[in-house]
């Protein structure tokens, strides 16, 4: 498919979806902590090791129909060449560095970015294409072309005037007005967030800011949707140029490296080529400056009291970032802008407009919009072709199953967390007051069958007369609802919630109602009632 009708074909998936990628888990791994966990576990290790042991046998009955292959020492060879290999790579910065990067101006290996590694001639455009890229973590690195900076390619810069020539064959394409409008993105789970570099591979394209270099999932999780929140990402790109390359001819230091590679397939030697060059080359590249917002927020905010909705937040982000006034506390103080960063030009500048004029010597790159495998190159020969393909191949399946492990991972972990003691409060409504106690919830393991609070249920004047609250966990979700038996003949039960309040409404005076509450705020309202909200953020936490 044309990458250009990519949107088109998006609005069609809907009618005849397909699935796309497949997790396995093991079955014991559903089920919440215990026996008859413990024992399916027992039974599945039993299986895998007969299978590994019919394996191991027929691995034997193998080896007698033929003696083992003789090992040759071929070692000192594939370091002569990685050696080789290390020399062309420290040259080959001395000839091609600075390119354009997702911050500004770098080179691979170097702590210094910006206009310290400006070219000596500064006339020159940056290299903003022709770049290599590693598809498996987003890490730019060395050009692979030829750049010759000759005949009558220039680019004018539109706020300063000065002319800058660029190589020859790189054509400026047309930059549309929606290439400068704010986009925000949200994402409830880790998952949502790592699946955006996935997608982003099946365009055959790469955004850059934040997400120009893929993060493992469980730091994802850990560092954005740990504490019941989520994130947002909103960029503000200024766009200076497009940029694209047809002709893709390999510079001297590409070349040596791919003419280095054997024929015969050496996984060793071939990782090192793409540790050193990557997988693809960029073939059309979005340059400029970036405003970039990263937006913590409360995952409660579509469901509680004052909720708002997707489209709410898709405007209140595109204020922030604009520095528009937002009109409304509500979202206002349940989010915390956790990165706010300005990417390209002189990143102390505070001045926007000053910062503008600042992009063209150390410009950012926004987007990669297309890419080339190494595979497809046409100056390689067609067995290294093949080769280079395999090991590429080898490279993003090992990056997928990294991450499939990883979602498995999480997935137990979020599991057994469900299932663990939960911190909350207690809110009884007595005599029209609202009284509010801090209080733990025990496990499912526990409480599946009920536990009791240490808090009393008046249901009326007597003393005598006054009932223990409970609560029960769920043993297949871990949810929580509040119990209480009023009498002989009546047990009231609440709803059951992950998050909020399960209430009780009694009939009875002086406890009007009760609350076990997890994940959320109990307060007394204005009208003397327990009410949950969704937790704020500390007033410091936000602009």
């Amino acid at each position: 498919m044309n990458p250009s009708e990519w949107e088109k074909w998006i609005s069609t998936i809907k009618i005849q979806p397909r699935p796309i990628s497949y997790r396995l888990i093991s079955l014991n791994e559903i089920l919440p902590e215990s026996d008859r966990r413990n024992a399916l576990k027992v039974a599945i290790d039993y299986i895998l090791k007969i299978a590994e042991t019919d394996n191991h046998n027929y691995i034997e009955q193998l080896k007698k129909l033929r003696d083992l292959p003789k090992k040759n020492c071929t070692r000192n060879k594939i370091r002569i060449r990685r050696a080789e290999s290390t020399v062309n790579i420290a040259e080959a910065k001395k000839g091609l560095c600075p390119y354009i990067g997702y911050k500004g101006i770098e080179c691979i290996g170097s702590k210094t970015i910006g206009r310290a590694l400006i070219a000596e001639n500064a006339s020159r455009l940056p290299i903003g294409v022709g770049m290599t890229l590693d598809i498996t973590t987003g890490r730019l690195l060395l050009p692979a072309l030829e750049y010759i900076y000759r005949g009558n390619n220039y680019w004018t810069d539109p706020i300063t005037k000065i002319i800058y020539q660029a190589p020859r064959g790189v054509t400026f394409s047309a930059i549309n007005s929606n290439d400068n409008n704010p986009i925000s993105r949200v994402f409830l789970t880790a998952a949502e967030l790592s699946n955006e570099w996935k997608y982003e591979k099946l365009r055959g394209s790469w955004l850059g800011g934040e997400f120009g270099h893929s993060k493992s999932l469980l730091d994802i999780f850990s560092k954005f949707f740990s504490k019941n929140q989520a994130i947002a990402i909103t960029q503000k790109p200024n766009v200076l140029y497009r940029l694209r390359i047809e002709n893709l001819q390999l510079n001297k230091y590409a070349r040596e490296a791919i003419e280095n590679l054997p024929i015969v397939y050496d996984e060793t030697l071939y990782n090192d080529f793409l540790q050193n060059w990557g997988t693809h080359i960029v073939q059309q590249s979005l340059i400029g400056g970036m405003h970039e917002q990263q937006v913590l927020f409360k995952d409660c905010i579509f469901s509680f009291n004052g909720a708002i909705t997707s489209n709410n937040l898709n405007d209140y982000l595109k204020k922030d970032i604009l520095n528009e006034t937002l009109g409304n506390n509500f979202y206002a103080d349940r989010r915390k802008i956790f990165v706010d960063q300005w990417l390209g030009g002189d990143p102390t500048e505070k001045n926007e407009t000053r910062w503008q004029q600042t992009l063209v010597a150390n410009p950012a790159l926004l987007k990669i919009e297309e890419y080339v495998p190494w595979s497809d190159v046409i100056e390689i020969d067609s067995n290294v072709r093949t080769n280079l393909r395999r090991i590429i191949q080898s490279r993003t399946a090992v990056a997928d199953k990294i991450r499939i492990d990883e979602e498995n991972q999480l997935n137990e972990q979020r599991i057994n967390g469900s299932f663990m003691i939960r911190e909350g409060s207690i809110g009884l409504l007595n005599n029209g007051k609202c009284e509010i106690i801090p209080a733990t919830f025990g496990s499912v393991k526990d409480c599946s069958e009920g536990c009791p609070t240490n808090t009393q249920i008046r249901i009326n004047s007597d003393f005598f007369d006054n009932q223990q609250l409970w609560y029960v966990r769920d043993d297949t979700t871990g949810f929580i609802r509040a119990r209480a038996r009023i009498d002989a003949q009546t047990v009231l039960e609440g709803p059951m919630i992950n998050a909020g309040c399960s209430s009780i409404d009694t009939g009875r005076d002086p406890t009007r109602s009760a609350h076990i509450c997890v994940s959320c705020d109990l307060v007394s309202s204005f009208t003397n009632q327990c009410v949950y909200v969704c937790p704020t953020y500390p007033s410091s936490s936000g602009k």
